[in-house]
């Protein structure tokens, strides 16, 4: 059977050092973990149970939606299997359901009459309720998964971008470098947070706009490093050679400096996830970041800021922002030990 990617030495000699790195192979792990749970959230952490066996017929809301009439209520719309009156219903006359070990997703209230909001952790709710009777554990699970997504894809769109730039600036040269260059300095002293608050004032706010606004200013850092790496390589003897051949100029950039040029940007990656995610928290926590009932850690953080005796809302929040910026950091040092030559 032909494969279709094998790699090579050089490959697996980095991989091998990366593995000998302990502590950043373990969080490597770690880090996909975290990943994949918060991907598989709406299976574990959900409000409708996989199963219902209501007079003896069996209902499946995880995968189709059913009236709140079917089971005694009053209301045409989807049943609230988190109601107090619906889950009696079911409960009843050898009625039983089937919930996802979280009975709770991020949108979800608790209704007891009995709690007061926020309410501690208790065996409904294992890290208690936000304000709005929300539960704080599914909000987090939720929440990382939105900040860790919304890091990434930033971080690659200001890859590209930069990488794109970079490339032309630095192979052309000349003038068009000295433009180019004196445009990008002027566009980054633009304070872009001040601009971003205002935009996010006058619209509502959504995770493709707030991706799209800081994507803006995010590829300058990425730029300047490719750049350097294609002033480098423009008058090196093979590419001085491939211009000869008749080789043309796109295929010079990107196939023959890029891969060099990549070694920075792979270095500068998990950095850059990491601020795209603090970004995003930042933003929520001013209240100029995505709206309810979108779960936000830098919500989350801003409930624990204005209810400080509700230790459970702001603790777990911080807990997991500190340990997952601690492990893409220690990550990222790594990589910048393998792929950076002075290090290694």
């Amino acid at each position: 059977m032909k494969k279709f990617w094998q790699p090579g030495e050089e490959t697996l000699r980095q991989w091998r050092a990366f593995r000998n790195r302990k502590r950043a192979y373990w969080s490597l792990i770690a880090i996909v973990v975290l990943v994949i749970s918060s991907a598989l959230a709406d299976i574990y952490a959900n409000s409708k149970p996989f199963v219902v066996k209501y007079n003896n017929e069996y209902y499946f809301p995880f995968v189709r939606i059913y009236p709140e009439t079917l089971f005694g209520g009053s209301f045409e719309t989807e049943a609230d299997y988190t109601d107090a009156f619906v889950r009696k219903q079911i409960s009843e006359n050898g009625n039983w359901s089937l919930f996802p070990p979280l009975k709770w997703d991020y949108k979800s209230i608790n209704t007891d009459p009995n709690l007061q909001h926020p309410s501690p952790p208790s065996r409904d709710n294992l890290l208690g309720t936000d304000n709005r009777g929300r539960d704080v554990l599914s909000r987090l699970i939720y929440g990382f998964r939105i900040s860790i997504l919304f890091g990434i894809i930033l971080a690659l769109i200001d890859s590209v971008i930069g990488i794109f730039v970079g490339a032309i600036e630095g192979y052309l040269g000349g003038w068009t470098d000295v433009i180019l260059q004196r445009l990008i300095e002027i566009w980054a002293a633009i304070p872009f947070l001040y601009l971003l608050i205002i935009l996010a004032s006058m619209f509502e706010p959504s995770i493709p706009m707030l991706i799209f606004l800081l994507s803006l200013s995010g590829w300058v850092g990425v730029q300047g490093l490719v750049r350097i790496e294609f002033l480098k390589a423009r008058n090196r003897e093979y590419v001085k050679a491939a211009r000869a051949l008749g080789v043309p100029n796109w295929k010079i950039m990107f196939r023959h400096i890029l891969p060099n040029a990549l070694t920075l940007v792979i270095t500068n990656l998990p950095f850059s996830i990491s601020a795209g995610m603090i970004s995003l928290v930042s933003l929520d926590y001013l209240g100029f970041g995505v709206k309810a009932p979108t779960p936000s850690l830098g919500e989350l953080l801003n409930q624990g800021l204005t209810n400080l005796n509700a230790w459970w809302v702001a603790l777990p929040t911080v807990a997991l922002i500190a340990t997952m910026l601690i492990l893409v950091t220690f990550v990222g040092e790594a990589v910048l030990d393998i792929f950076d030559p002075k290090r290694r």
